[in-house]
């Protein structure tokens, strides 16, 4: 860690502007390029400048430089913490006015038998995986919410129940 408690990461230079590490997580790898919004490629060999690339079976994550940027004078930020809310098994929740951004997996991420779950105001962006996701059979209402630029917006998944309204 350096002076701030950051972790600092050794990054290998593939080529081309193109930058790798070892990528543990299986879902979710991004970065995060002098506080940029992220951007996903599809392969590690078509990325374009500022898009990041997730390698899960080789166990690497990659990332190419934006134009103009070299390892050393672009701060390169990669999220560790997989859910920004996490609920399971809960009953009777209200969360309002909260912004989950940045995460490996969900922004929002709720399951197993929760009932009841409010959720109003509330906006899941630049996430791994969902903005917002509902798992088992669990019941929300969500109401004037915001969720995008994810891999995905919205996922209900098995028996879950979710109403949304101006979302």
């Amino acid at each position: 860690a350096d002076d701030d408690g950051k972790q600092q990461i050794r990054w290998q230079d593939v080529g081309n502007g193109v930058f790798s590490i070892k990528w543990e997580a299986n879902l979710g790898f991004f970065v995060v390029a002098d506080g940029a919004e992220p951007k996903w490629g599809k392969s590690k060999d078509e990325l374009q400048p500022g898009q990041s690339f997730g390698d899960y079976e080789a166990h690497r994550g990659y990332f190419r430089l934006p134009p103009g940027k070299s390892i050393d004078n672009c701060v390169l930020e990669i999220p560790v913490h997989w859910n920004g809310v996490m609920i399971y098994d809960s009953d009777n929740i209200v969360i309002r006015n909260l912004h989950a951004r940045y995460f490996l997996n969900d922004g929002f991420n709720f399951g197993g038998k929760a009932e009841n779950l409010r959720f109003e105001n509330v906006e899941g962006s630049f996430n791994g995986d969902e903005g917002f996701s509902a798992h088992g059979d669990a019941q929300a209402y969500v109401t004037d919410s915001r969720f995008h630029h994810n891999d995905n917006g919205i996922a209900d998944t098995v028996y879950s129940r979710t109403s949304f309204q101006r979302v």
